[in-house]
């Protein structure tokens, strides 16, 4: 189970570092413009969309974790579905709100579930790996 959880934490923080650090912060700040912070931007939701599979794997594998799996296909589904309005520069605050919310519940039913998963912030060699 330690290795289960350890695994968890560590995509699910990936995936929430991701999405904060390089679309929902950017865009709240206004910086989310111009070819290469659009570019960091998808790369960054599809590597946010990959590591909540990753991590949903990790919690369904898991006794313990199982009941964390479920909102995990909702999140995704939100990143990749604010991905072409990104990449087209027509993002809305309520595109990026609603993906926020998305995100944000997955990591607070993991911390009230007693599974505290920080924000990790990606390197630009592991967005570029996805």
């Amino acid at each position: 189970m330690n290795f289960d959880k350890t695994k968890f934490v560590l995509h699910a923080g990936l995936a929430f570092g991701a999405f904060h650090h390089f679309i929902y912060n950017p865009y709240k700040a206004g910086s989310l413009h111009g070819v290469g912070a659009t570019v960091k931007a998808g790369l960054a939701g599809l590597f946010t969309v990959h590591e909540l599979k990753l991590a949903k794997a990790d919690a369904e594998s898991s006794p313990t974790l199982c009941k964390l799996a479920a909102p995990f296909d909702a999140a995704g589904a939100a990143v990749t579905g604010a991905l072409a309005k990104i990449k087209g520069g027509k993002a809305t605050d309520q595109d990026i709100n609603g993906v926020s919310s998305a995100v944000d519940a997955v990591q607070n039913d993991s911390k009230a579930d007693g599974v505290a998963v920080p924000d990790q912030v990606p390197s630009d060699g592991q967005l570029a790996s996805g």
